[in-house]
């Protein structure tokens, strides 16, 4: 991962936890495992723009409980599927 990602996640990680009392290393990691009961339970919008965050912080803020299990970051093999965004001015 990328140094700069790499603080990033680190400064997100400590905002939720300061901001909404969860502890997590990545809150915008998509790799999750959900029970079904948990779904059922919160109200999530599956077209909004933070899914991935939605779906840990209101879930832990109902009293669910969240845990991480961590894996061996490897790099990626091939290219990304990702294209790259162009950044314009609001000016024009």
């Amino acid at each position: 991962m990328p140094y700069p990602n790499y603080l990033a996640n680190m400064l997100f990680g400590i905002l939720a936890g300061a901001i909404c009392g969860i502890r997590s290393t990545d809150v915008h990691t998509g790799m999750r495992a959900y029970k079904k009961s948990m779904l059922d339970a919160f109200p999530y919008n599956p077209n909004g723009n933070a899914l991935p965050v939605e779906l840990q912080v209101g879930p832990a803020a109902l009293g669910f409980k969240c845990y991480e299990f961590f894996i061996d970051y490897k790099p990626r093999i091939g290219e990304s599927k990702l294209e790259e965004m162009e950044w314009r001015s609001l000016d024009g």
